[in-house]
């Protein structure tokens, strides 16, 4: 039997150049910029969409394009508006009754009473479509007294502005938009066990969606966080995931204090928005890097077993 010692690649001379200029590591490499770049382009994407300007731009944009009366069954629709002016040019589509699914097809049996249901379905969806591309949206799923019920619900017992609950309650294209672009972030970039990872998707669309009012958005960071919960409880490190949380926090609330706070064309203060925010994440991950390991020697002195404590969690 041979005792000759199995070759090692890595022994050869110049073997991690040659690997470093090899197919494999070539395409890994590759493989990895591409998730990274995707992953801080749809970051940068879901700021910029729920930056309140912005939105608001875009949305006027394309109400001014798309949202217009080119047929009868347009006319139908906003005919008990138009005659009664039910909840004024914000929340008619709230409260007006036929702006949501049901109530739009509902006024168009009765106008149109002889028309097949298929067709006024389709002109009702097209409708609605439109009225999605306006600044204050719709929600086609609750009735006015629905409307009504939910808005006093979150007025009276969560202390939200009665605009800003205007703005949870309806849904536009722009934060549409943005619900798409963050639905495809997280299933194409998120690690569902990198808990940094999850941490920082949680905070930064959880921020987003309050700030942009984008109810959808909102669901999503929910969906995040039971996920995250679910992590936990199988064995995800609680203090990886609080890292995430610190991150994400801290470069959103950058990014939007920023844009807040500068005056001036909206481009270039959402690009200084933008470097606020990257930077507020560079500074923390250097000052984590440097002083990580003196708090994790304090914590280990004042609370010897505190690292099993937050993986129980």
């Amino acid at each position: 039997m041979s005792n000759k010692k199995p070759r090692n690649p890595l022994d050869e001379p110049n073997s991690y150049l040659n690997y470093l200029n090899s197919d494999s590591y070539l395409l890994n490499s590759r493989y990895l910029d591409r998730k990274v770049i995707a992953d801080k382009g749809a970051a940068s994407l879901t700021l910029l969409l729920g930056e309140p300007a912005l939105e608001s731009k875009l949305s006027s944009l394309l109400a001014d394009r798309f949202n217009q009366n080119t047929n009868v069954y347009d006319s139908a629709i906003d005919s008990y508006y138009n005659s009664t002016h039910t909840g004024g040019s914000m929340l008619h589509h709230n409260l007006d009754g036929a702006h949501t699914f049901q109530g739009a097809l509902e006024t168009l049996r009765l106008h149109y009473p002889d028309e097949n249901d298929f067709n006024l379905i389709v002109k009702s969806f097209e409708h609605l479509s439109k009225d999605l591309t306006t600044p204050s949206g719709i929600n086609p799923f609750l009735s006015p007294d629905d409307f009504e019920s939910a808005k006093h619900f979150l007025t009276d017992n969560l202390d939200i502005s009665s605009s800003s609950v205007n703005d949870l309650l309806n849904i536009n294209a722009v934060e549409l938009g943005s619900l798409i672009i963050a639905t495809l972030s997280v299933i194409y970039n998120l690690e569902k066990k990198q808990m940094d990872q999850m941490g920082e998707y949680f905070s930064r669309l959880s921020i987003v969606s309050f700030i942009s009012g984008n109810p959808a958005l909102m669901l999503l960071s929910f969906i995040l966080m039971g996920q995250s919960f679910i992590q936990l409880i199988r064995g995800g490190e609680m203090m990886k995931f609080a890292d995430g949380i610190a991150s994400g926090t801290l470069s959103t609330a950058a990014f939007f204090i920023a844009t807040a706070s500068l005056s001036g064309p909206l481009f270039p203060v959402l690009i200084l928005g933008l470097a606020s925010g990257f930077g507020a994440n560079w500074l923390y991950r250097k000052g984590k890097s440097l002083f990580a390991d003196d708090l994790d020697d304090t914590f280990k002195e004042m609370f010897p077993a505190y690292r099993s404590y937050l993986k129980i969690i």
